[in-house]
Formats: structure tokens, sequence, C-alpha cells
């Protein structure tokens, strides 16, 4: 399996569940302040996509044995590319 069918596979099983994950997480940051509430979910979801297939340990990393997705590393990963958007955008070296 390649990429591209993974992260197919991803959307087309678990999309719901990525929104609803970023969803949270987009809310727990914009308590404080720090991430702009015009950066939809939905965008964020389609940045991880892209994301995910240039990745090059992607599937090694992320499905199980019976071509399903451990959601942990996924979490792990959307939750890693807010809190980089946050740093980017936000804090001051």
């Amino acid at each position: 399996m390649q990429n591209n069918e993974a992260v197919d596979l991803l959307y087309t099983n678990h999309r719901e569940t990525l929104l609803n994950i970023t969803n949270g997480l987009m809310v727990d940051a914009s308590y404080e302040n720090q991430v702009d509430s015009t950066y939809q979910a939905e965008d964020f979801v389609s940045d991880l996509y892209l994301d995910l297939l240039t990745t090059d340990d992607f599937i090694q990393n992320s499905m199980t044995e019976d071509f399903d997705f451990d959601l942990g590393y996924i979490f792990f990963t959307l939750k890693s590319k807010l809190y980089q958007i946050i740093q980017d955008k936000y804090l001051v070296d």
C-alpha cells in the first residue's frame, strides 16, 4: 500500500473522527486566544492529509496489520501540527 491509498482509506473511514478531534483541539487552543477562528477544522484536516502524503514512515507508524489506523498516532500528528501553527504565528523566539 502506498501513501495515497492510505490517506484515501483514512479519509473514507475516519474523516468525521478527525474533524471531531480537530475541533476539540482548536477549541482548546482558541480558548487561550492563540488560534485564528477563521482557520477551519476542514482546512486543518486537509493540510494533515497533504502532510501525510509526503511522510516517509506514515504507513509504517500509523497502520495496523489489518489495515486500520492507530488513531493515537494520527491524534499526535494533528496535535503537533496545531501546536506548530500556534508557535509559528504567535510565539516569539
